[in-house]
């Protein structure tokens, strides 16, 4: 991992080093073409209030139990949101 990281951060880590990650099951997420499409949709009120967080440029946060209703707004505003897994 030291070799991968090549000492990013302070410090060099120890081979056997842990890195804490934090892992969320059965969330939602809306991924946009760029990060403007990103502000574009922050910027309605309705959706912002449906959204939890940005956690890249293109990623977007979706707050648990409205999928429906945000997949419903991106349609009324005319984008076409392509679904993977099950909403």
């Amino acid at each position: 991992m030291s070799q991968w990281s090549g000492g990013f951060g302070p410090g060099s880590r120890p081979p056997n080093a842990r890195i804490p990650v934090k892992v969320h099951r059965n969330v939602s997420l809306v991924r946009t073409a760029d990060e403007t499409v990103s502000h574009e949709l922050l910027a309605r009120p309705k959706l912002s209030r449906l959204i939890v967080g940005q956690l890249r440029e293109d990623v977007l946060l979706i707050k648990p139990g409205v999928v429906d209703e945000v997949i419903a707004e991106l349609r009324r505003i005319g984008h076409t949101p392509r679904i993977s897994g099950s909403p």
